[in-house]
């Protein structure tokens, strides 16, 4: 599938003798080895190319380029206005390339979360270490797990904006978020100093309350620049890992790396075998401090060092603090919730388990970072942005009180948002609503089926696998057909199409809005109408006129 990836800075190379200084990341997924001729050539292609494109393109400002050849397809995207990312793929067909190109933009995106901008570097030894510990087993988890891709759908194809969860939460005396914004935003010892909360509902896929329930729920301040950023890696790593676990989110797990010959059915049986090589990194160093310290201080001290690179929280931090017999008992029997990221982990373990770091605002003179951390409570995660001044986030007593706050508040979430006796909601159709000003996705088109208790849902959760990533795939071709189509930027245009598959479709883009609406073209989609929206039905009608 993949061949190679490479970044390269052509500003850094003043003539033939110092052609080598361009190359900043060359990695083949094929197993090969590449003489640096061979490597130069291969950006030397890559450059001509897209100067040949940009010539011949009516845009000549355009940020990416797709050039298919006899054998394969190069993925190009120029970033900071100097460097150059460049995927090639062996490609038959199978997945879009629109999908390998929007996850060429997140690669990206996440890297700069991180580690700041390309062009923030002045050493390029260093920048191309950091490519390598990032960009290869980025390209690696893919290769390994080509459903991840599957599982996000058309919900991917927008890299620079951000999935939301739509829910109904019911009335109450106190909400939710008047919890989080009276007991921690708003309380003295955290005002000005945690700088917003995240808050995300993250259902496993396939066995979730409906599609439109994930993504993220609600943050509290709009000053920040990073929440696609945060809220797709997020997302990107969910798909890939299944679970986010301390290891995940610290980037301490990746898949180990097969050559692209070895995939396939060898790869298929040995996934078991190969999955999450780093996941268990820290706990083989521990044990191999184990095997050296324990001939000398007893297993005591063994056992102990052995506990140290493990996380540390517990289910009721507050328990032994609070005094009321029903609150005590509320936590001795909730849910299992806690930190993932914090300094209350273990002391032994690295920095990226008590703390990550992001980058904001970057490429700007206001560029600074910011300290996460992450918390969670069933399928919810909660990501704290703090200020790198404020001290008291890593006061062991301020992060116990801010976990019992976090878990009434959440617990308030879960008893609003899904009551017992809700009653299950199904749409006759299904809808992807883009808004191009507040960088928010809603989608309700699911990627794989759902078999879990849906309380939202649409008519089609209950399609097999194989039949909605036929769906998916019409989908993306609608949408680059529209994206083809010549016209103003000012203008707007709208389609209806019926799709192979028995769906309906719509699409309409404007200056401030993406939408796709999908409908079964058996079921309500005869009525008639002075719109083409009319065309899907009454209810898609009645959710179209009523969006906000």
């Amino acid at each position: 599938m993949f061949q190679y990836i490479t970044v390269f800075d052509p500003t850094r190379s003043h003539g033939e003798d110092d052609l080598h200084q361009q190359l900043l990341l060359y990695h083949s997924f094929e197993g090969s080895e590449n003489s640096l001729n061979d490597k130069l050539g291969q950006i030397g292609v890559i450059q001509g190319l897209w100067s040949l494109t940009t010539t011949l393109s009516e845009d000549p400002e355009v940020k990416e380029k797709v050039v298919e050849l006899e054998k394969n397809i190069l993925l190009v995207i120029h970033v900071e206005s100097r460097f150059f990312i460049s995927l090639g793929l062996a490609h038959d067909g199978s997945t879009p390339y629109q999908f390998y190109l929007s996850h060429l933009w997140l690669c990206y995106r996440f890297f700069t979360l991180w580690h700041g901008n390309f062009s923030s570097f002045e050493d390029a030894r260093e920048l191309t270490n950091l490519l390598n510990e990032y960009f290869v087993p980025f390209w690696i988890d893919l290769q390994a797990t080509p459903g991840a891709i599957v599982r996000k759908g058309v919900a991917s194809l927008w890299p620079e904006h951000h999935r939301v969860a739509e829910l109904d939460f019911s009335p109450s005396d106190q909400s939710w978020e008047s919890l989080i914004n009276q007991d921690i935003l708003l309380e003295s010892e955290s005002y000005l100093g945690i700088k917003d909360i995240l808050v995300y509902h993250l259902p496993p896929y396939g066995r979730g309350p409906g599609n439109k329930t994930q993504g993220l729920v609600r943050h509290f301040s709009s000053d920040l620049d990073i929440t696609s950023h945060i809220s797709n890696w997020l997302y990107h790593s969910h798909a890939v890992y299944d679970t986010l676990s301390s290891h995940v989110l610290a980037s301490n797990t990746h898949y180990k790396e097969t050559p692209a010959e070895a995939n396939g059915e060898v790869a298929a049986n040995t996934t078991g075998e190969t999955i999450l090589h780093n996941l268990t990194l820290p706990i083989t160093l521990a044990y191999d401090a184990v095997q050296e310290v324990g001939a000398t201080t007893g297993i005591s001290s063994s056992i102990s060092l052995f506990m140290d690179y493990f996380p540390k929280w517990t289910t009721s931090p507050m328990s032994a603090m609070v005094a009321n017999d029903t609150i005590t008992e509320s936590l001795a029997t909730a849910p299992p919730y806690g930190y993932l990221i914090s300094p209350l982990c273990g002391r032994s373990l690295p920095d990226n388990y008590k703390m990550r770091i992001v980058h904001s605002q970057m490429g700007t003179p206001n560029e600074k970072t910011y300290n996460c951390l992450f918390w969670y409570y069933r399928d919810v995660v909660v990501v704290i942005v703090s200020e790198p001044t404020f001290e008291k986030i890593w006061d062991r007593q301020y992060l116990e009180d801010l976990s019992y706050k976090l878990f009434r508040s959440i617990e308030r979430f879960y008893a609003t948002a899904f009551q017992a006796d809700a009653h299950s909601k199904k749409d006759p159709f299904g809808y992807a609503l883009l808004s191009k000003h507040s960088g928010e996705l809603r989608c309700s088109i699911p990627s794989c089926p759902n078999m879990g208790d849906k309380i939202y849902s649409t008519f089609l959760d209950q399609l097999p696998q194989d039949k909605l990533w036929e769906l998916q795939l019409e989908l993306v071709q609608f949408l680059q057909s529209l994206q083809n189509s010549r016209r103003l930027h000012e203008a707007s245009e709208e389609r209806l199409l019926r799709l192979s598959n028995g769906v309906v479709c719509f699409l309409r883009e404007t200056p401030d809005e993406l939408a796709l609406v999908v409908a079964n073209w058996f079921d309500e989609t005869s009525q008639k109408g002075s719109t083409l929206i009319s065309g899907l039905g009454p209810a898609a009608t009645r959710w179209w006129l009523n969006r906000t």
